[in-house]
């Protein structure tokens, strides 16, 4: 009887871990482009998108941030403050990839804007050449799926 409670107890121990990892996998944002997913962390607001990715020292490869507009405009992004090199992925509100920089850390004012040649809602922030080693390019289609 004793051995019965000790294997339930263990049993509904492991059950709930499993359930904690899948629901936090779930609750996290993601940006999938031919089969290349990274999770994101999602700059919604005037402040978290003026922020960005400035100051960070590294990121891990299937990381990034996704910058979300409330429509389709021109865009357009510099890498002031930004220590690392980052691919910039205009996605526009059709989910397809509109446009593509590779931005290099700016090391004295003035800095250079990134403007995309397409409107875009979304751009999506990766490690500098993410997209080369993943083949992505213009006209991607492109799965979001944001947890806010």
């Amino acid at each position: 009887m004793r051995l019965k409670i000790l294997f339930l107890t263990a049993l509904a121990l492991v059950l709930a871990y499993v359930f904690l990892v899948i629901r936090s996998s779930d609750s996290q944002s993601s940006v999938c482009i031919r089969g290349a997913c990274v999770k994101t962390e999602v700059a919604d607001d005037d402040y978290s998108r003026s922020v960005g990715l400035m100051f960070r020292k590294s990121m891990e490869e299937t990381q990034g941030m996704i910058f979300v507009f409330d429509s389709d405009e021109y865009h357009s992004f510099w890498m002031k403050n930004t220590i690392i090199p980052l691919d910039m992925l205009w996605i526009n509100s059709s989910n397809q990839v509109v446009h593509i920089e590779h931005a290099v850390p700016c090391r004295m004012d003035p800095c250079r804007l990134y403007t995309p040649g397409r409107k875009a809602r979304y751009v999506l922030e990766v490690n500098g050449g993410y997209t080369m080693r993943h083949g992505l390019m213009a006209g991607d289609d492109v799965t979001i799926r944001l947890r806010r």
